[in-house]
């Protein structure tokens, strides 16, 4: 099963996300994500043994003990490979700080139960 772990994004953000689309659509070569399944990765686990998923679900609870809600502002836009064929369109974080510590974190106790 191949799996990841992410931070959904509230409706406000995937409503600004759909209008940057918009900007975007007439553009060749992109496939567009559905708006619901728009999100921000902490963690890219490839695939996992279905039987991982009990410890990977402790681990993240582990990982997320005592933290606070925090707020996420976007600054800057990037395409890969290149903005005149892009294939993935990417937002970078402005105030990454809790961010970065939470996939720390995560990243930390999984690699406890053998996931890098």
């Amino acid at each position: 099963m191949r799996l990841f772990i992410a931070i959904s994004l509230n409706s406000q953000l995937q409503q600004k996300l759909t209008e940057l689309q918009e900007k975007f659509r007439a553009r060749k070569g992109i496939r567009w994500v559905k708006l619901q399944n728009i999100h921000l990765t902490l963690n890219f686990l490839g695939e996992v043994d279905e039987q991982k998923i009990p410890l990977i679900k402790k681990a993240m609870q582990k990982a997320t003990r005592g933290v606070s809600p925090f707020s996420l502002s976007f600054d800057g836009l990037g395409t890969f490979p290149n903005l005149k064929a892009p294939r993935v369109i990417w937002l970078g974080l402005k105030s990454e700080k809790e961010v970065v510590s939470l996939q720390q974190r995560l990243e930390k106790e999984l690699s406890r139960i053998g996931i890098k």
